[in-house]
């Protein structure tokens, strides 16, 4: 694998050449945020017309990403194992992921990318392990987040879209010089190599036009297969006395390496993980290529022809709101009319016996105010945004409120999909990380007790990951244990399937209770008694059941 500055660099430039034949995908990505912005009329000079912004992509945008983002998260993960109830217990996984996602702000920096993806077609967040953070124990460090922007990364493959099966990756940072000269002298590099750290103005990024202090800092991930030796500890059949073998075995790792374009600031160095710490979502799939579309890009110039006809209207009504006034030049001095509106002087206007008059300008049609309202209605109902969506129709109750909001967000099913998927493989970067940095430290469990975790015990197992996300106004995980409470007491499930389906924060010592209750059912059952029905007489009418 290639680690020189000059070699990642060249895998970078071709990266970007990539990017320049595919549509261009860096002036793309310029227009579409400048138009995602408000500025729609950047280059033109319109002299004294009006430039007005009407803008429909920004208010279509917005409500596909609230729509999309503003459901809630909850992780739920399992290891594929017998016991994993125990392994849950010694290692609070969810607990922990949860506390890092809150910590780390990372549902926030989610809506984030969910906005990247529509304006520019993808977005990207890396997960790394900062071990400089203080956390008030031995154990030092902490997961953080970071946000990248499409343009930024580069797959050794560009030709698929498999995150995790790419021969490298490259991310591209745009640093002040001086952070990243600081940064190479604290991991050894000389003085006089770090002040020959220059700034390079490349301007590939959007809204860095007069940049003069940044430096491109590129950041390769690769995988690679590296052997070691495995102890193995094994009883002779014969005599029974312990035997210590070794065997050589071997494991693909994540390594990474820190450059610029000529100077090495980390050198390459393996992080122990087994997956690359990055998570895509996506809007629309280019075939054979890892980049994605964005669905502003094929409505932008609707957003032109709208802005262009309301700019119309306007200069007609700015030159019409006055009549006009003509004159004969021959009987009237003009600077009688010079603090006048517009006075307009012609030879010939002597109509019975006139010397002055005023033209009326036609009024103006309404067709062309009439074309730009339905280019909005049909450009809004092509991005997803309906009436039903936004709520704006007269549904005889709740429920088919619900029923249309539902119907109408099935368009966007597929990103959906997608952002779920995201979320699985930031959940899983997570806990590949704390597996590999966390070692031994105390966390809060899923009884609300501080205890002290190795979290290396996670390091080889297989997980059934369930990220389970559900709409905060419609669903909610307080909302399932009501339900849950009212079934229980209703009889309609029974005690042990509820202790069984509720998360463990929400029961202090989970799998003590239940089992206990399942000693105790089997001892009744043994006796020969049947359970007492919980069933009440009543129901609550307001149950949601």
């Amino acid at each position: 694998m290639k680690t020189t500055p000059m070699d990642i660099w060249n895998e970078y430039q071709k990266g970007v050449d990539y990017l320049y034949n595919l549509d261009n995908i860096f002036e793309r990505v310029r227009i579409n945020e400048h138009f995602w912005d408000g500025k729609q009329w950047e280059g033109l000079e319109s002299k004294n017309m009006p430039t007005p912004v009407f803008n429909v992509l920004q208010r279509a945008g917005k409500f596909m990403v609230s729509t999309i983002g503003s459901n809630d998260i909850a992780v739920n993960i399992i290891p594929y194992t017998s016991i994993a109830d125990d392994i849950e217990r010694m290692v609070p996984i969810s607990k922990e992921v949860e506390h890092i996602i809150d910590i780390a702000r990372i549902k926030e920096a989610s809506k984030m990318v969910i906005r990247n993806a529509f304006v520019d077609g993808s977005g990207y967040m890396m997960q790394f392990f900062d071990p400089e953070v203080d956390t008030g124990q031995p154990a030092q460090g902490a997961i953080k987040n970071q946000i990248v922007d499409n343009t930024n990364v580069f797959f050794g493959n560009p030709y698929s879209n498999d995150l995790q099966n790419q021969p490298y990756i490259i991310v591209a940072l745009r640093q002040d010089v001086t952070q990243v000269r600081q940064e190479a002298m604290e991991l050894g590099m000389s003085k006089l190599d770090a002040l020959s750290i220059q700034p390079d103005n490349e301007g590939l990024q959007v809204n860095e036009d007069n940049a003069t202090n940044l430096v491109t800092v590129l950041i390769k991930f690769y995988k690679k297969k590296v052997e070691y030796e495995e102890e193995i500890n094994d009883i002779d059949p014969i005599t029974g006395e312990q035997i210590k073998t070794s065997e050589i075995k071997y494991k693909t790792t994540v390594w990474f390496t820190k450059t610029t374009q000529t100077m090495v600031i980390k050198e390459p160095t393996d992080l122990g993980y087994k997956r690359y710490p990055l998570a895509c979502f996506g809007w629309d799939v280019i075939k054979n290529s890892y980049m994605y579309s964005s669905p502003m890009t094929a409505v932008i110039p609707n957003q032109v022809f709208i802005n262009k006809c309301f700019a119309i209207a306007q200069m007609y009504g700015l030159q019409s709101a006055f009549p006009k006034i003509i004159f004969d030049k021959s009987k009237v001095q003009i600077d009688e009319f010079m603090n006048n509106i517009s006075p307009q002087a012609v030879a010939g206007i002597d109509i019975a016996g006139k010397f002055i008059d005023f033209i009326k300008i036609p009024d103006f049609s309404n067709n062309i105010i009439e074309l730009a309202k339905e280019t909005i209605a049909q450009t809004k109902d092509m991005l997803g945004v309906t009436d039903a969506s936004l709520g704006n129709v007269k549904p005889e109750n709740t429920s088919a409120i619900i029923a249309l909001q539902e119907s109408s967000a099935v368009p966007l099913e597929i990103q959906k999909q997608s952002f779920y998927a995201f979320w699985e493989d930031v959940v899983r970067n997570i806990i590949d990380i704390i597996s590999t940095d966390y070692g031994v430290r105390q966390v809060m469990t899923s009884d609300n007790q501080l205890a002290v975790v190795d979290f290396s015990m996670l390091k080889n197992l297989n997980y059934n990951l369930n990220v389970e996300i559900g709409n905060g106004a419609q669903f909610s995980e307080i909302a399932q244990i009501n339900t849950l409470d009212k079934l229980v007491q209703a009889g309609y499930i029974d005690p042990g399937v509820y202790i069984d389906v509720v998360p463990s924060k929400y029961i202090p010592q989970k799998s003590k209770l239940l089992r206990s209750y399942q000693e105790r059912m089997a001892q009744m059952n043994a006796m020969g008694l049947e359970p007492q029905s919980r069933a009440t007489n009543s129901t609550d009418e307001h149950a949601p059941i």
